[in-house]
């Protein structure tokens, strides 16, 4: 139900995008929910570095691979959008 959705954790970005691609970009990553739960759980579960699965089990994530994947997957992406707007005073688009 959120446009777009930035996740934190302890300061460092973990996402940041709309909110309809927020699971399909973890499940990509290598953390798709493995039970049926609410997608703002697993989320702030995600957030506190805490991935449940499919046994049930909580497991401890290495919030440094999470923190990893933003930086290579989408803050790059970011970067050259805002030099895009720089360069041309607004995005095409419209959306950051």
């Amino acid at each position: 139900m959120f446009h777009k959705v930035l996740l934190l954790s302890e300061g460092n970005s973990l996402y940041y995008g709309k909110g309809s691609e927020a699971i399909e970009y973890f499940s990509n990553i290598g953390y798709a929910p493995a039970l049926a739960m609410n997608p703002s759980d697993f989320l702030l579960d995600l957030t506190n570095c805490v991935y449940t699965n499919e046994l049930n089990e909580d497991h401890a994530i290495d919030k440094q691979q999470l923190v990893s994947a933003y930086k290579s997957n989408i803050e790059a992406h970011l970067k050259a959008r805002f030099q895009e707007i720089s360069d041309y005073g607004c995005s095409s688009d419209g959306e950051f």
